[in-house]
């Protein structure tokens, strides 16, 4: 009966005191477990092109997921906002009666009728609200962020959002699109950092008798996202729409519906928002 391999080499191991890998040196395909390892590397090459394609998928995905975040902080921001807003309106009403009854009558300059009205029925109703200039010129933009007359008010919040206020009154009872109101008002997310955009980093409200709201809107009318998208004439006669841009160069009303665009969707910037 024959012998197998590995008993031979036992067998020679024995009677010449050989070792096994010295034997195997001619028998490397009979000795598998002998056989050394090749270690094994990537090439510069291969490094290279694993680097570019890395690259070209962060430069594909990295603007998206910034975009996703900043719209994110902008609706947790104008969210909360307008909620403090509108409870610090309820709170206001409950002491001073409804609002559409509140003198905002106060003074005959507008700039200081918007402080008496603010001082009186708003601010003392939101913690920590700090006055933060006058509505005087375009440099407050770089301090206070969007303001919508020269008769406001800026005011800050905590968390670095400005509010720019607007009273009516005789003195100034209808915005410059033609609306009667309380309190005009522009929340701004980021305080004076640009682009001081609305609909992006601004948003425009008001109060006026029908209550607190997105400029534009009116609980009486039926209305839909996509009139809002593509422009509509309220029944106030006012242009609501929300656009990346005009009509043509006299069109600065484009995107005065964008907050209540974003209301209607639930405080999110939906992929056809035009941000």
């Amino acid at each position: 009966m024959r012998k197998d391999l590995k008993s031979i080499i036992n067998q020679n191991v024995i009677q010449h005191g050989a070792t096994e890998p010295a034997l195997c040196n001619s028998l490397v395909p009979q000795c598998p477990n002998l056989v050394p390892l090749r270690k094994s590397a990537f090439t510069l090459a291969e490094v290279l092109i694993t680097l570019a394609i890395i690259g070209i998928i962060a430069a594909v995905t990295l603007p998206s997921l910034i975009q996703s975040y900043k719209k994110k902080v902008a609706s947790v921001r104008v969210k909360k906002a307008y909620s403090t807003l509108t409870q610090a309106i309820k709170l206001s009403e409950i002491e001073n009666g409804p609002a559409s009854q509140w003198n905002i009558d106060l003074s005959s300059d507008g700039t200081e009728n918007t402080e008496l009205v603010v001082e009186k029925y708003i601010r003392p109703y939101i913690n920590n609200l700090q006055f933060c200039d006058n509505n005087e010129d375009d440099k407050v933009q770089k301090k206070c962020g969007s303001y919508l007359s020269y008769a406001g008010k800026g005011y800050l919040l905590p968390d670095g959002t400005t509010i720019s206020f607007v009273a009516g009154g005789d003195s100034y009872s209808v915005d410059p699109l033609g609306n009667n109101f309380i309190l005009t008002v522009i929340i701004d997310i980021n305080a004076g950092q640009k682009p001081n955009k609305l609909g992006y980093d601004a948003f425009y409200f008001q109060l006026n008798k029908d209550g607190f709201g997105p400029w534009g809107f009116n609980q009486k009318e039926h209305f839909s996202r996509d009139d809002i998208l593509t422009g509509y004439t309220n029944a106030e006669n006012l242009f609501i729409s929300c656009r990346k841009s005009g009509i043509d160069e006299n069109d600065d009303l484009y995107r005065h519906g964008c907050t209540l665009l974003l209301m209607l969707d639930n405080w999110e910037f939906k992929e056809d928002y035009p941000w």
